[in-house]
């Protein structure tokens, strides 16, 4: 081994640091700089909703026999239909 070769051995590497784990914030000093996220029924905006639905045959066949003569695609008819059944049921 050389003399440069040793300069450049592990020693000579700044050690990193280890992050420091989370903290519960405890006081209003604890939180600057952070962005609170409510959590619970009834705070907050719920998230939107995604849904994969998987039809049966006859199911299947009335959503195309259905969709194609309006120019729907089939999630833009299923919407169509949850919007029509709020505006029944005066939601």
């Amino acid at each position: 081994m050389s003399a440069t070769d040793a300069a450049n051995t592990t020693r000579s590497l700044p050690r990193v640091r280890p992050k420091t784990e989370p903290q519960p914030l405890r006081t209003p000093e604890d939180a600057e700089g952070w962005r609170v996220v409510t959590r619970g029924r009834g705070k907050g905006k719920m998230p939107r909703i995604g849904v994969e639905v998987h039809f049966d045959d006859a199911q299947s066949a009335w959503l195309r026999t259905d969709a194609e003569p309006r120019g729907l695609t089939y999630t833009e008819l299923v919407k169509r239909l949850v919007d029509e059944a709020r505006a029944g049921s005066g939601a």
